[in-house]
């Protein structure tokens, strides 16, 4: 037994699933980005991308820097990210890879902003109030 987390799956099925779900987005004109932070392997979300998906999802600016790496084109971060040393690297990432974040808040957009500005780009963002 080993300590290490193992990710386990038959291949046939993963990749019938992802093809089934690619024909569904293509079908329904819609863009799939599918959540990542489940498997967070890359050689699941080399399959995903090559099949279709326009972007992936994370749960957090880490797990953003990782799908980064990866040559992901396209990351949305599905948390609000308000801690200025996290909108900071989630900044430096924008170069690499279009990344988006979520901000429910005045106070998100503000903090959004300034990580922006001192990085010298434009951090995309979606607002829910």
């Amino acid at each position: 037994m080993t300590s290490v987390p193992q990710l386990r799956l038959s291949l046939p099925r993963l990749d019938s699933n992802i093809g089934v779900m690619a024909q569904w987005c293509a079908a329904a004109q819609v863009q799939l980005w599918p959540h990542i932070k489940t498997t967070m392997c890359r050689p699941v979300v080399g399959r995903q991308l090559a099949a279709g998906a326009q972007a992936v999802t994370v749960a957090t600016p880490a797990q953003a820097a990782i799908a980064a790496t990866w040559g992901c084109p396209k990351i949305l971060i599905a948390n609000e990210v308000v801690n200025p040393d996290a909108l900071g690297r989630v900044c430096g990432l924008g170069t690499d890879s279009e990344v988006m974040i979520l901000i429910d808040s005045a106070a998100g957009i503000a903090a959004a902003e300034a990580a922006a500005r001192g990085v010298g780009i434009v951090l995309d963002a979606l607002h829910n109030p």
